[in-house]
């Protein structure tokens, strides 16, 4: 679940339309602190072609805008949720396997559902 959610905050940080201001208000979290600190996140790694390109992006040769359009435009950001669904699928397959009698693995399984769907 925690794989999950880490995934679909990394999105997050990319989704913004260009148009958007890149600010934790338009995202609801703070965004593009990995991209600043040279970290390489789900979206960038799926959006590289190769290492090359991804140490180029990283180490100056792109702006922090053209990073962000070619995750959205090579379709990086649909790719890390699609493997966070994944995960999530994992998770909760898990949790229901889990004997409770208060609900709370379905509470587990609703978690991880609420988590896919976020936006913010």
């Amino acid at each position: 679940m925690g794989l999950a959610f880490q995934l679909i905050d990394d999105a997050i940080d990319y989704e913004l339309h260009e148009s958007e201001p890149c600010t934790s208000t338009a995202a609801g979290k703070p965004v593009a602190v990995d991209l600043e600190q040279g970290l390489v996140t789900g979206p960038l790694l799926l959006a590289a072609h190769d290492e090359t390109e991804l140490r180029a992006m990283l180490r100056g040769g792109w702006t922090e805008k053209q990073i962000r359009k070619a995750v959205r435009e090579r379709g990086a950001c649909e790719r890390t949720r699609l493997l966070a669904a994944e995960h999530a699928q994992a998770a909760c397959h898990i949790a229901s396997s889990l004997r409770s009698s208060d609900g709370s693995s379905e509470a587990l399984v609703h978690l991880v559902q609420v988590q896919l769907d976020r936006r913010q």
